[in-house]
């Protein structure tokens, strides 16, 4: 009766752990499309709500939004690796300006970012190295401009 006592507490345990650990926004994909027109709070930082243990759907490794003619193309904001200049992602800004995904980026080197437009063209060049992925932190107006289209 003792070893059944102690098996079943040590599966209640081990399980208890994995369900605290283990949130569902792990798992959850949410990529911004130039098509979508669904995100929201346009201007905010993304990852106020899109973390761990937070409301927003998915967790998100990098966020963000952009102002002015944006419409006018495709825009894409791309992703490089500080030190090896690589590609870490490419994510589409949507149809209100916001751009975000939930794909996992390597910071470890640190990024920058360019926004190029649908033919390969670069339009924004951000050659400052952060090491997360919540534009609009900076990109708030107050510490830093917000990045516009004109």
């Amino acid at each position: 009766m003792g070893k059944r006592l102690t098996v079943s507490l040590l599966m209640f345990f081990v399980l208890g752990i994995w369900m605290v650990s283990c949130d569902k926004q792990d798992y959850e994909t949410n990529i911004s499309r130039h098509s979508e027109d669904e995100s929201h709070y346009t201007g905010d930082n993304c990852m106020n709500c899109h973390y761990q243990a937070g409301p927003g759907k998915g967790l998100y490794s990098i966020a963000g939004s952009v102002f002015g003619n944006y419409q006018d193309d495709d825009y894409t904001v791309r992703v490089f690796d500080a030190l090896t200049q690589d590609t870490l992602a490419l994510v589409e800004i949507d149809q209100l300006g916001n751009l975000f995904t939930t794909a996992p980026v390597d910071f470890k080197n640190g990024i920058t970012v360019d926004i190029i437009n649908s033919s390969g063209s670069i339009v924004k060049v951000m050659s400052t190295v952060v090491m997360n992925g919540q534009c609009n932190l900076c990109h708030d107006g107050q510490f830093e401009e917000v990045i516009e289209f004109f």
